[in-house]
C-alpha cells in the first residue's frame, strides 16, 4: 500500500490528467458544434458529458481519500489524549493492573477552599531519603514537558519532587510517558517522585487510572508521540505556585530547593551544601552561625550554547560573554544578586562552598526574586498568582523580608538555564510580541498583588529595650526610603504606593533585626 505522501501525489496527478482531457474535449466539441454543425458533434457532446461525470467522480474520490486520511491522523492523535476510562492501555481494567483509590486533597495554601487539588505520590520514588541526608530538588512542569525533568538527573545528586499540572485529556498520555521514563531513564524510578495537580472544574477521571509501574512496558528505542496541550488554546492559567507548594510539601528531607525544571544546578550541589551545613554545625563558619532566619541563595545564569562544568568554567564564560546572569537583558532586577560585579574576581576554594555575600532583600534589590535552599518552614508561595501573570514569587519574597530573613549567596553553587534556541535572550519581555497574550493575566496578578500588599501588617514594636525608639525609627526609615526612591529613578517599582509601603516595611524589619543583633552582641560581651 502506498504511503500517505505518495498516495496524495498519485491522486493529484490523476486529477490533473483528467482535467486536461476534459478541457481538450471541451474545446474540440465546441469547435465541432459551433463551426461544423454536424450530427456527429452531438455524439461527441454526449461523450463529453460522460467524461465530465467521470471527472467529478474522480474529484469526489480524491477528496474522500483526503478526508479518510485526515480522520486516521485525528484518531491517532486522540489515541494519545483519550481519557483513561476510554483507553484500556492506561486504565485499571487493563491486563496485569489493579484499581487503586487515589486521594486528592486541597492545595497547601488555600486547602479545600481553593480551586485546585493535589494527588501526592502518584509515582513515588523507590528510594526514600529523609532528614539531613540530602536536599530535595522541588520543581514543577505541565504534562507535555515532563521529559525535561530527566535532564536534572544528570546534574542533581539528590531526590527530586515533581508536581505536574494535568488536564483531563492529558492524563492517559502522561501516565504512559511517566511509565516509559521510570522504565527507560536511569535513576528516574529510584529518585523522582511525581505528584498530580488539577483544577476542580477540569478534574480528570482518576477512578480507573492505574499506577504507572503497572502499565504495559514500551519499547525504549521507539519514541512516543509528542504530547499536545490544550491549555494555551483554552487560555487556561498555569497554577505555578500551587505546583511549587505541592512539590515542596511532598519533600521528605529537611532542606529543599524549590526551582524550575529548566534551571540545571551545579554538579554535586546537594553534597557540597551538606558539607557546608556540617561546618556551620561545628562552628567553623562564624559568619553563618546566627540565630536569625536565613536562606541560601543560588545565583542563576543563562548561557549561549554549552553548560559550564564548574565555577571556574562559569567565570571564564562570564568574562567572555558566553554567560550572563539570568534575564539580564529581559528583566535586569529579577536575578541581579548582591555583589554580581565581584563574582568573577572574588577568590574561592574549589570544592569548599562558602558564603559569597550576606544581605537582606532591600533597595536596590527590593525586586530581586532569588532561588534558594531552605526548609518547608519558609512561607508558601501565594497560590492566587499564575505563571502567565509574571512576578509570581514577589509576595513570598516580601514575606521573607518582613520576617527578617537573611539572604546568604553561595559562591560555588549556582543554577544555569538550559541552553535555548538563539542563545541568551535579549528581547525585553514587556516589548516581546510573543508575550502579548499574557496581558490579561498580568493585570490579574497585579490586582492580587495590590490586595495582598494592602493586607500586610506593619511590623509591631518588640518589648525588648532595643526597640524603645521604634517610633523615631519609623520616621527616619521613611526619610531614608524616600531618598532611595529619588536616587534610584528607573529602579522605582511599578506597584505605586503599595510597592513603596512594601519597601518601607522591609526596611523597618531589617532595621529591627540589625538593632536586636547589636543588642545581643553587647549583652553577650
Amino acid at each position: 500500500m502506498l504511503r500517505r505522501p505518495a498516495r496524495v501525489l498519485w491522486w493529484s496527478a490523476r486529477v490533473l490528467w483528467w482535467s486536461a482531457r476534459v478541457l481538450w474535449w471541451s474545446a474540440r466539441v465546441l469547435w465541432c458544434v459551433l463551426l461544423q454543425r454536424r450530427r456527429a458533434c452531438w455524439l461527441q457532446l454526449a461523450a463529453l458529458a460522460l467524461l465530465a461525470t467521470f471527472c467529478v467522480h474522480v474529484l469526489w474520490s480524491s477528496s474522500a481519500e483526503h478526508r479518510r486520511t485526515k480522520r486516521q491522523l485525528l484518531r491517532r492523535l486522540a489515541a494519545t489524549q483519550r481519557s483513561p476510562g476510554q483507553r484500556p492501555s492506561c486504565s485499571a481494567g487493563a491486563r496485569g493492573t489493579s484499581p487503586r483509590a487515589w486521594l486528592a486533597v486541597g492545595s497547601p495554601q488555600l486547602g479545600e477552599t481553593g480551586p485546585y487539588r493535589v494527588v501526592y505520590d502518584y509515582a513515588p520514588a523507590v528510594k526514600r531519603v529523609t532528614g539531613n541526608r540530602s536536599v530535595t530538588y522541588c520543581t514543577h512542569v505541565t504534562a507535555e514537558r515532563l521529559e525535561r525533568t530527566a535532564a536534572l538527573l544528570t546534574r542533581w545528586d539528590g531526590p527530586l519532587s515533581v508536581a505536574v499540572f494535568v488536564l483531563p485529556d492529558e492524563l492517559c498520555s502522561l501516565a504512559v510517558q511517566l511509565a516509559r521514563l521510570r522504565r527507560c531513564t536511569p535513576g528516574f524510578r529510584r529518585r523522582v517522585s511525581v505528584h498530580l495537580v488539577y483544577h476542580v472544574a477540569r478534574a480528570p477521571n482518576l477512578t480507573r487510572l492505574a499506577p504507572p509501574d503497572q502499565l504495559a512496558p514500551s519499547d525504549c528505542a521507539r519514541p512516543l508521540p509528542a504530547p499536545v496541550s490544550e491549555r494555551r488554546r483554552l487560555r487556561l492559567p498555569y497554577p505555578v505556585n500551587v505546583a511549587r507548594n505541592a512539590a515542596r510539601r511532598a519533600a521528605r528531607t529537611h532542606f529543599v530547593l524549590s526551582s524550575d525544571a529548566e534551571l540545571l544546578p551545579a554538579v554535586n550541589t546537594s553534597a557540597l551544601f551538606l558539607q557546608l551545613m556540617a561546618r556551620v554545625g561545628r562552628g567553623e563558619e562564624p559568619r553563618l552561625a546566627v540565630t536569625s532566619r536565613q536562606v541560601y541563595v543560588l545565583p542563576v545564569f543563562e548561557v549561549e550554547q554549552r553548560m559550564p562544568g564548574n565555577k571556574s568554567d562559569l567565570v571564564g564564560m562570564l568574562r567572555s560573554g558566553e554567560a550572563v546572569w539570568f534575564h539580564r537583558h529581559v528583566c535586569p532586577h529579577c536575578q541581579r544578586f548582591p555583589g554580581v560585579s565581584q563574582y568573577t574576581t572574588k577568590r574561592f576554594t574549589p570544592g569548599k562552598v562558602a558564603a559569597f555575600s550576606v544581605t537582606y532583600r532591600q533597595v536596590p534589590y527590593h525586586r530581586w526574586e532569588p532561588i534558594y535552599i531552605g526548609t518547608d518552614a519558609e512561607p508558601l508561595y501565594d497560590e492566587r498568582l499564575s505563571w502567565e501573570g509574571k512576578q509570581d514569587k514577589m509576595t513570598q519574597m516580601t514575606a521573607l523580608c518582613l520576617r527578617r530573613y537573611r539572604m546568604v549567596v553561595l559562591d560555588q553553587l549556582y543554577l544555569v538555564h538550559a541552553p535555548q534556541p538563539g542563545g541568551i535572550r535579549r528581547q525585553p519581555g514587556f516589548t516581546d510580541p510573543a508575550d502579548a497574550w499574557r496581558a490579561a493575566f498580568i493585570e490579574e496578578n497585579q490586582r492580587h498583588y495590590q490586595r495582598i500588599v494592602a493586607r500586610l501588617p506593619t511590623p509591631a514594636p518588640s518589648s525588648r529595650p532595643a526597640t524603645l525608639h521604634y517610633t523615631a525609627s519609623v520616621s527616619r526609615m521613611a526619610r531614608v526610603s524616600k531618598q532611595k526612591f529619588s536616587q534610584l529613578g528607573a529602579e522605582k517599582p511599578s506597584g505605586g504606593r503599595s510597592s513603596a509601603r512594601l519597601e518601607l516595611l522591609c526596611d523597618l524589619a531589617r532595621l529591627r533585626a540589625e538593632r536586636e543583633g547589636r543588642l545581643a552582641a553587647r549583652l553577650a560581651a
